[in-house]
């Protein structure tokens, strides 16, 4: 967990015998409590509807009549499940859904919502389905029954753990401008994504994708044992495609294309500034080496990772060779 986050949160659950509070009641209540990202306390309890518990809720959640006609009814645990979460966040997936029902009930809190389904969608995009299920079987999370509170909850809680290590591994690139669509879209995440960019700025003084500086590359020659800076700007990159450049001693094919090194010098500078680039080439031109020569420059200048999509595998093939 970065240092800018809450140290604690509350995961919470409920099982219920409809999906909407005016026709349904809750039948079971879940909480687990989480300080430093280890579970130390635990909130559990059945809950009597007052209403006979329909079958189909039966089959899915394996709890029957029988099992809350001893439980007390949602008025008398409710009050014990606010002292427990107290101010913490509380963490959910699809939370809003238990949030609301609770609401309908009367049973409100005041803290900060997390939702692990909106977190997995955005971190986890390519994914068939965002259950808690199959989240919980794709990332090997400790989820011993579905679809009862407690379980769902604590698996949540785990969901919530290992997705936060997710945003914790991206590129500042990508947080940045994740941060900034969750700013325009008014998401209830985005103290999360900018607690961790923050943490990430504070130890490292590396430049953003966004905003980047002209730097030099060193390259270390074993022929001569000496070390030769190459500054970072379009006439050193120039030079590889002139007639007597590195391109030319490595390929004996190689020809000298105005074209080309055009193209190279604008890429260089969508790069330079941190700017979009769209270039429209025919055939023969040299596209490849045009963009990847740069790319290779700025990857290692500003030691960051380049990706390249590549529309066939014909190309994306030869991109190797």
């Amino acid at each position: 967990m970065p240092k800018t986050f809450p140290k604690k949160f509350v995961a919470l659950d409920i099982e219920t015998t409809d999906l909407t509070p005016e026709r349904g009641e809750i039948i079971e209540l879940g909480a687990a409590k989480y300080e430093n990202g280890k579970l130390i306390d635990k909130y559990q309890t059945m809950v009597n509807p007052g209403q006979s518990i329909p079958t189909i809720i039966t089959s899915i959640t394996g709890i029957k009549d029988k099992d809350v006609e001893g439980a007390p009814p949602l008025s008398a645990v409710s009050t014990g499940l606010k002292d427990f979460v107290g101010d913490s966040p509380i963490v959910g997936h699809n939370v809003r859904f238990d949030l609301n029902f609770l609401e309908a009930k009367k049973v409100t809190f005041d803290s900060p919502i997390y939702d692990t389904w909106k977190l997995a969608t955005i971190l986890m995009p390519g994914l068939p389905s965002h259950s808690l299920e199959t989240l919980s079987s794709f990332l090997k999370l400790n989820h011993l029954e579905s679809h009862r509170a407690y379980d769902d909850a604590q698996a949540s809680a785990e969901l919530f753990l290992l997705l936060i290590r997710k945003i914790c591994d991206l590129e500042i690139g990508l947080l940045e401008e994740i941060i900034d669509l969750l700013k325009k879209r008014n998401w209830d995440l985005e103290p999360i994504f900018s607690g961790v960019l923050k943490e990430r700025s504070r130890k490292s003084k590396k430049d953003s994708l966004f905003s980047l500086r002209k730097k030099s590359i060193t390259f270390k020659e074993k022929k001569n044992k000496k070390i030769r800076s190459i500054a970072w700007d379009t006439a050193a990159l120039e030079k590889i495609f002139k007639k007597e450049g590195t391109l030319k001693k490595s390929l004996r094919s190689f020809e000298l294309r105005p074209n080309q090194v055009e193209m190279v010098r604008e890429v260089a500078k969508a790069f330079d500034e941190g700017k979009k680039l769209v270039v429209e080439a025919g055939p023969g031109i040299g596209k490849s080496l045009a963009y990847l020569i740069p790319a290779v420059y700025f990857a290692v200048s500003n030691k960051e990772k380049v990706v390249i999509s590549t529309y066939t595998t014909n190309l994306q093939e030869q991109l190797f060779k």
